[in-house]
């Protein structure tokens, strides 16, 4: 029996990665990505510093604050997929950045080591929003099986996770008071909100729309 010929489908051209890079989709996506990763960990290395310098912590309540930060992420993770859905990507990086300037607020003003406890927990379900409304920006804006592009994303997270506790320790290194410093990565966190929800239109006064709309229509 003669089987009918399969369809022959055009095969993708592979680009490079100075080509994926040169792509406005992609340059959003490493915008968001860097903004968002810088934003938050030029302050978070900081945080159990002033835990223990300016609130007497020692290693047990750390514990403490490092299951709150857990189990506030895990409660997240039950609704992330409506909040994407809802949202958007970008506009749930947003709150969650808007979130983790509030958590490192209420950190730095915090009197005693339990109120701090709010703060870990906002923490913890705030960066979950950012790190995974991150990643669905990256899909949205991407081909599944670009690894050039794949490639380039892991890079630019790694670099942002490497430059943003040298900026956080560059601010800690001025004669000012630690809470004033965590005061300034607030703002930071907050500066990061704003530029992440007009992207590259501060630039170019256009925004990049997503490839691949994940949101029901």
């Amino acid at each position: 029996m003669l089987m009918p010929d399969p369809v022959a489908r055009p095969k993708k051209v592979a680009r490079s990665m100075r080509e994926t890079f040169q792509l406005r989709s992609f340059q959003s996506v490493a915008y968001i990505t860097a903004i968002a990763y810088i934003g938050y960990f030029a302050i978070f290395p900081l945080v159990p510093l002033h835990l223990k310098v300016n609130l007497g912590a020692e290693e047990g309540f750390m514990a403490i604050f490092g299951v709150v930060e857990l189990i506030a992420g895990a409660l997240v993770t039950l609704v992330l997929q409506r909040l994407i859905h809802q949202y958007g990507s970008r506009t749930n990086v947003v709150i969650g950045m808007v979130g983790a300037a509030l958590a490192v607020l209420v950190i730095a003003l915090s009197q005693n080591m339990m109120v701090s406890l709010i703060g870990a927990a906002l923490t913890g379900a705030s960066w979950t929003l950012v790190s995974v409304a991150v990643l669905s920006f990256f899909t949205e804006r991407t081909e599944p099986d670009d690894m050039q592009a794949s490639t380039l994303w892991h890079q630019v997270v790694f670099g942002a996770m490497f430059v943003g506790p040298m900026i956080g320790s560059g601010i800690a290194s001025l004669p000012i008071a630690l809470t004033t410093v965590l005061i300034i990565g607030a703002g930071l966190r907050l500066l990061t909100a704003v530029l992440a929800h007009y992207g590259l239109s501060i630039f170019t006064g256009k925004r990049v729309e997503p490839i691949h709309n994940l949101r029901p229509q």
